[in-house]
């Protein structure tokens, strides 16, 4: 190299066979009489994707949508989800239900195909990685949630405080009673 400046992109790392997470750079310099100097060396290093944050489960019928804030690191390539029916368990192949790269992920089932089981309790973890790979993650600690079942959903929705305003709202429409529509008509 006969300048001062040097640029060793991602695609020159793989044209070398391969991504490194920490690289060693060592430079010295020759003189014009030929006489060379000592090494001197720079570390460099592209650290993994750090903890998820913003993590999100919403339960609902007979599945559950995971989302997060997406990393500001410009190699982000996507996350990984481990569901579990133990809030300590460990993440292994057996129980990851999702690799890929998308804002909302929406989770129906198992790893083994079983569908996720309506009034259920499970426990998801996650972790982003970048485009060396998927080393070196940082796994979250468990976020629980509960599957939900057309009949819980409707007993929700029965028991609501818009289920009882609604009732209100008719009663003034088909009922008698002081303020009632008919009462109204009653009174002109």
């Amino acid at each position: 190299i006969n300048n001062n400046a040097f640029t060793y992109s991602a695609q020159d790392m793989k044209a070398d066979r391969g991504y490194w997470r920490i690289m060693t750079f060592k430079v010295r310099g020759r003189s014009t009489l030929g006489r060379i100097g000592t090494w001197s060396q720079i570390n460099a290093e592209n650290a993994q994707i750090g903890a998820l944050q913003g993590l999100l489960v919403t339960s609902a019928i007979n599945q559950a949508f995971f989302e997060f804030a997406q990393p500001t690191e410009s190699d982000f390539a996507g996350v990984i989800l481990w569901v579990g029916t133990e809030a300590n368990f460990t993440v292994s192949n057996t129980n990851k239900v999702f690799t890929g790269n998308s804002p909302v992920i929406t989770l129906t089932k198992l790893t083994d195909g079983t569908p996720l089981s309506a009034g259920a309790t499970y426990y998801l973890r996650a972790a982003g990685y970048d485009t060396f790979g998927q080393d070196g993650l940082t796994v979250s600690s468990s976020v629980a949630f509960t599957v939900q079942s057309v009949s819980q959903m409707a007993k929700d929705l029965d028991e609501s405080s818009l289920a009882s305003s609604l009732k209100s709202r008719i009663d003034l429409i088909d009922g008698t009673g002081t303020g009632s529509v008919s009462a109204r008509i009653a009174s002109e």
